[in-house]
């Protein structure tokens, strides 16, 4: 069940559409939604860089809103990496 739910986070995360404008990927505190209709609601992050918030899937579970908890990091300053956007982990 863990495995399943993290899993949708991190498919959440890799196909987020902003549902509203407040999120941002420097500042990611609000409502992110994909195209499935899935809800990852971001309430906070800490000065650690730890983030807590909920996780609501249309499907299955609906309307049952799961507590998560992550961590956030900016890219590495210098990195070669194609992609400079943040990582955003949830631990199993």
């Amino acid at each position: 069940m863990h495995m399943r739910r993290y899993a949708a986070c991190v498919a959440l995360l890799g196909s987020v559409s902003l549902a509203q404008a407040a999120p941002t990927c420097s500042n990611p505190v609000g409502e992110w939604q994909n195209q499935l209709g899935s809800t990852l609601r971001i309430t906070a992050v800490q000065p650690s860089r730890q983030l807590s918030g909920t996780y609501i899937s249309p499907s299955g579970t609906t309307g049952s809103a799961y507590p998560l908890i992550g961590w956030f990091a900016n890219s590495v300053a210098g990195s070669t990496a194609s992609s400079k956007l943040p990582t955003i982990t949830f631990p199993d």
